[in-house]
């Protein structure tokens, strides 16, 4: 049964068209990986996915419900910023660059969403922080600030954060694009082990010895659109679309280490 689908999505910014008619559908405890060049509109598809950005015409649906928007009688209408956000619970996001606050210790980082978004009691708060920083490795660092932590360790930690609000789909926005290469592998570990555990998961990601070994699908974007997808060893190692070949020429696994 499909967690996430979305029909027909289309986003510009002025008269730049960034998605132009994306659908595709995420099964419960699935992963897919969503690769293709920069400016295909790979981000802008998260962001929409977590209302941070808001569709100019289409379809999200998330666990059975329009995400979004409300349909009236005059037609669809856009939700308040209230209603939105409580819709978002759903749905953790990993950004690019972290988002750490630096004034805040890892514990603080952890609880401090939990208490304001949640409403749990700081007490809570703090258990559930303590069991997702284990989870990730890096329990010994509850007291440590972003400064003080590898971009790795801080990666980890707000993939922590992301699990504290205990969504049942997350998104990933090229976690490992701004870490140096010798820190890549412990940021895929641990979402290795998420995938494991069942997560359900969209990864913007180049890795794609990733893709191909955690990904069930792959979803090909350029120039806004879906140009091809489908299972990952179909899309990574045998492409049909001459763009998805152009593209992967440079990153395709080899066969026999598959």
């Amino acid at each position: 049964m499909s967690l996430l689908t979305t029909r027909k999505l289309v986003k510009s910014f002025g008269d730049h068209c960034v998605l132009n008619g994306i659908d595709f559908s995420l099964e419960e405890g699935k992963v897919v990986s969503i690769m293709g060049p920069s400016g295909s509109g790979k981000s802008t598809l998260l962001r929409c996915l977590n209302l941070l950005e808001y569709a100019d015409s289409g379809e999200i649906w998330f666990d059975g419900k329009l995400s979004g928007v409300k349909l009236t009688p005059k037609g669809p209408r856009r939700l308040s910023e209230r209603a939105m956000q409580k819709q978002r619970l759903g749905i953790g996001m990993v950004f690019q660059q972290f988002n750490l606050f630096p004034h805040l210790s890892v514990m603080g980082n952890l609880s401090m969403p939990q208490v304001h978004t949640l409403g749990v009691s700081k007490a809570d708060a703090m258990a559930e922080a303590t069991r997702q920083l284990q989870r990730v490795g890096l329990a010994d660092k509850r007291d440590a600030y972003p400064a003080h932590l590898s971009g790795g360790q801080q990666q980890r930690v707000a993939i922590a954060r992301a699990l504290c609000l205990k969504p049942r789909l997350m998104l990933f926005d090229e976690p490992t694009s701004a870490l140096d290469p010798e820190l890549v592998g412990e940021v895929l570990a641990v979402m290795k082990d998420l995938a494991e555990s069942g997560m359900t998961m969209a990864v913007v990601t180049h890795e794609t010895q990733f893709a191909l070994e955690v990904g069930e699908d792959v979803v090909f974007m350029a120039d806004g659109g879906i140009v091809e997808q489908g299972p990952s060893s179909q899309v990574l190692l045998a492409p049909r679309e001459q763009r998805t070949q152009e593209f992967l020429h440079r990153f395709r696994p080899n066969k026999a280490e598959a």
